[in-house]
């Protein structure tokens, strides 16, 4: 299966405002001295990924350049350098993947994954049991509270039935990674939404899809996941891979 990282943003949350003089990009940052986005590609044996379509800005275009002289992936990689986004007005989630699927024109299932996404287990069963529509990696966090904080989905049999962006009053414990599979319907839906709704709300654009009649599934994440968006996470990511080696 192809795979779009999303490694444009600038790590605000992370980092603080941007300063060109120490920025780097977030999917770089290093846990157990291996790169973010070598934890997110490597939750995946490399016979499952066919291609990768790794998408990010003029500021990160070096950096993510030298990291692929010398990475396993290098040979399967395709470097999408986005013009739009500056570090003082940058695309919206869905713009971006907006942005990218008209350049690239994706025709098949393709696994849409944000470079900071931190597993400790193999997800392969995630491509290996895709049949269509979309599928979503979830995961359950310790309270109601921690789930404010992501977009929050109600599972029933396996299905998503409903989906809803950072929940003042979260009804489930169960959250979307930035992980998922789509299928060609929901680029062809995507553009749609951006005209009419927030582009960021990537929760919302997701229940919008099961208005649509379109076959959303969860697939539970094995083993820890965290989201390294600010410095706690990072840390505790950090944390967990010494406890898990």
């Amino acid at each position: 299966m192809d795979i779009l990282i999303l490694g444009g943003g600038y790590g605000t949350r992370l980092f603080g405002n941007y300063v060109s003089k120490t920025y780097y990009p977030k999917g770089l940052v290093e846990v157990g001295h291996k790169p973010c986005i070598e934890h997110a590609l490597g939750a995946f044996s490399d016979g499952l990924i066919s291609k990768i379509f790794l998408e990010t800005n003029n500021e990160g275009k070096i950096f993510y350049e030298h990291w692929l002289e010398t990475s396993k992936y290098k040979d399967k990689t395709e470097l999408l350098v986005e013009p739009i986004s500056t570090p003082q007005n940058c695309l919206k989630i869905l713009e971006t993947i907006d942005y990218i699927s008209d350049n690239v024109r994706f025709e098949k299932p393709i696994l849409v994954l944000s470079p900071d996404n931190f597993f400790t287990k193999n997800q392969d069963d995630m491509i290996k049991g895709y049949d269509g529509g979309v599928r979503i990696a979830t995961y359950t966090v310790p309270t109601l509270n921690d789930a404010r904080k992501y977009g929050v989905a109600t599972i029933n049999s396996g299905k998503i039935t409903s989906c809803v962006e950072k929940p003042t009053q979260p009804q489930s414990q169960t959250i979307r990674t930035s992980c998922e599979i789509w299928d060609s319907v929901v680029f062809a839906l995507l553009h749609k939404w951006n005209t009419k709704h927030d582009a960021n709300k990537v929760g919302n654009f997701i229940n919008y899809l099961i208005t649509e009649k379109v076959d959303v599934r969860s697939y539970p994440v094995k083993g820890f996941w965290i989201d390294i968006g600010d410095p706690k996470s990072l840390e505790e990511a950090r944390a967990n891979h010494k406890r898990s080696r």
